[in-house]
């Protein structure tokens, strides 16, 4: 069982390793300088950021899922404290009371995007995993600890990972910014009716303060995502660049669009020199750009999609091509470079209310998680036969599941993917609420 005690001792432990965690924003504000920055927490109170929730004694996968799906909405639509002494996450743990199901619990990990992109969500998981199996029995045994023992956590001396753009040189060549003024040449002239023709949801809105995000989840089995990496691999593309195709074709059917517009996430950490010491597997912070890519009807629909069983792989191929020009090109001319011009952030985005969105969609693929990985724990001598015996070290992630907060400003749906080596795909689609009416996402 995922007790109190336990959690809170591989929280510790989290907070020991992650600076990320560590931390709150000011807004600046208070001081007259308007510029957002980091404050490091002395420590953290964890009866404050942890809370507990007993999931509904039902054996239907059906209706867990719609519970789960309550409180990932509800999770995602509340705001952090940006200025006050708090972290910039929380955790919710569901703990399962049904006797005749087997012992389980689910751990919702919510962070602010500042301290993390999607990748970092894994590496808070895999630190708890080891945590987890590494918890002395007394912990595990749930003997009495005195409150601010386990609950009151000083906070880690590690210094905060660099920023993206302290890491890299984000440069951007002559024919890029050409480019750029040549889009904005032709969006000043034509723009509005070429952007009339791009579905896009409702206009960037926030009538309603916090912002509401609607979620539906999708669980792919083990069996079915084996056999469409193999077909990707025939085919000679890949899951992200499938599932770009494969969204971009529901949406243009769905909402009979003549042009779709799908943003995706890349993560940069490739990119940083090995002297920074930052991987996939190990940091938490924010480094990811994105890349974009227009779909018309006739790309998704026509041509020679009838041969190819009725899903156009000449599209996902060409999907994948760009892709891997987009990483070859390093850090050199990717959109996050081009923030560096924008002199106000606050007036950029405000300024977006009321107008059409950019993007169609948005696909977020952050790979697979080990969830068999991780801390082995035990003494020095202590024999293998005993770890096995030792419920603690038999700890596990069998599901893992990822999303985010609707964004005011920006695409009209977003999809967001992970998957669990040997497990499901799990592939969670969230809006903001009247965006996109609820019923052509349920079709």
């Amino acid at each position: 069982m995922l007790s109190r005690n336990l959690v809170f001792f591989a929280l510790r432990e989290a907070i020991q390793q992650h600076p990320a965690l560590c931390v709150t924003l000011s807004s600046g504000k208070s001081n007259n300088d308007r510029k957002p920055h980091f404050l490091r927490l002395e420590e953290i109170d964890l009866t404050k950021v942890v809370s507990f929730v007993d999931k509904p004694a039902t054996s239907s996968e059906e209706e867990e899922d719609r519970f789960l799906d309550g409180v990932i909405s509800d999770q995602n639509s509340r705001e952090f404290d940006t200025d006050g002494l708090l972290p910039l996450w929380r955790i919710v743990v569901l703990q399962q009371r049904n006797p005749e199901l087997p012992p389980a619990a689910d751990l919702a990990f919510v962070w602010h995007h500042v301290i993390g992109d999607g990748l970092s969500g894994l590496v808070f998981h895999s630190t708890v995993l080891q945590a987890l199996r590494s918890a002395p029995r007394s912990i595990a045994e749930e003997t009495p600890v005195p409150d601010d023992e386990l609950a009151i956590v000083p906070t880690t001396t590690k210094p905060l990972f660099p920023a993206l753009e302290d890491i890299l040189t984000l440069s951007q060549s002559r024919m890029t910014k050409i480019s750029h003024m040549f889009t904005s040449w032709f969006n000043a002239w034509f723009g509005a009716r070429y952007e009339a023709t791009k579905w896009t949801g409702a206009p960037h809105h926030r009538e309603s303060l916090p912002t509401r995000t609607l979620i539906r989840n999708l669980s792919i089995p083990a069996a079915s995502v084996n056999r469409l990496v193999s077909r990707c691999r025939s085919e000679k593309t890949s899951i992200t660049a499938f599932l770009q195709t494969l969204v971009g074709k529901v949406i243009t059917e769905t909402f009979e669009a003549r042009r779709v517009r799908c943003a995706t996430a890349i993560s940069v950490r490739r990119f940083f020199p090995a002297s920074q010491k930052i991987t996939d597997h190990n940091a938490m912070g924010l480094w990811v750009t994105g890349s974009c890519r227009n779909f018309s009807r006739r790309d998704l629909l026509g041509g020679r999609q009838k041969a190819d069983g009725g899903f156009p792989w000449d599209e996902a191929r060409r999907n994948r091509r760009r892709i891997v020009k987009e990483l070859a090109k390093g850090d050199r001319d990717i959109a996050m470079g081009e923030l560096r011009d924008i002199p106000d952030f606050e007036a950029h985005l405000m300024g977006r209310l009321g107008k059409r969105r950019e993007n169609s969609y948005s696909i977020t693929n952050i790979g697979m998680f080990d969830g068999d990985a991780g801390g082995g724990g035990g003494g020095e001598g202590e024999k293998e036969e005993e770890k096995e015996d030792d419920p603690q070290r038999r700890w596990r992630i069998s599901r893992v599941a990822f999303s985010q907060s609707a964004h005011v400003n920006g695409s009209a749906v977003q999809f967001c993917i992970v998957s669990t080596k040997a497990g499901d795909m799990v592939i969670v689609l969230n809006w903001q609420e009247g965006t996109v009416p609820a019923a052509d996402i349920d079709r």
